[in-house]
């Protein structure tokens, strides 16, 4: 039995639900990545996706809160989101916020009934699950600190960037962030 070609491309491995090691490469296999998985191997194309989507996005996702005005306070007022729409309905209100200069909204949604007033603040079932990413670690901390946030750890250096868990007064649990590099 040969031995295998020494790699001259960075690799990655995991060991699988299977208790068998699973490996990724960026090597230049025409069609994209490698991905070893136990005895096996496969060619994983470089663009995942069958491209059906295009011209497509991500526009917004709703974040349930107790109260419309509770909402737009903490993320405009203390994130310093812009209020986009605030449209009176019925018996409820379309409003939206967004970080200035993104295109991606956030629709805040008032709970109603009680499976609504309980996923308010555990929309991810008590994992960080949104994201603020900064410019400024340093900066966004020190002014989210004088606004009142309380941050559940001290900020900590990791291979993506700097980060550090605070929690919305809602109870959902937000990374500030700002990516290395």
């Amino acid at each position: 039995m040969s031995r295998p070609a020494a790699r001259s491309t960075p690799r990655t491995c995991w060991w699988s639900w299977s208790d068998r090691p699973a490996c990724f490469t960026t090597g230049s296999w025409p069609g994209g990545l490698r991905l070893t998985a136990g005895h096996g191997e496969r060619v994983l194309p470089r663009r995942v996706g069958t491209g059906r989507g295009r011209g497509r996005q991500l526009s917004a996702f709703t974040l349930i809160v107790p109260d419309y005005d509770a909402g737009i306070a903490f993320l405009c007022e203390t994130l310093g989101f812009d209020l986009v729409e605030d449209i009176p309905q019925r018996h409820k209100r379309w409003v939206t916020v967004a970080a200035s200069g993104s295109a991606l909204r956030i629709v805040l949604a008032r709970a109603e009934h009680d499976r609504q007033k309980a996923a308010v603040g555990d929309q991810g079932a008590g994992r960080v699950w949104l994201f603020l990413e900064t410019d400024d670690f340093a900066r966004d901390y020190a002014a989210l600190q004088d606004k009142g946030i309380q941050f559940e750890e001290e900020p900590r250096s990791e291979v993506y960037g700097t980060v550090a868990v605070f929690r919305d007064p809602f109870g959902n649990r937000w990374d500030l962030i700002q990516k290395a590099g």
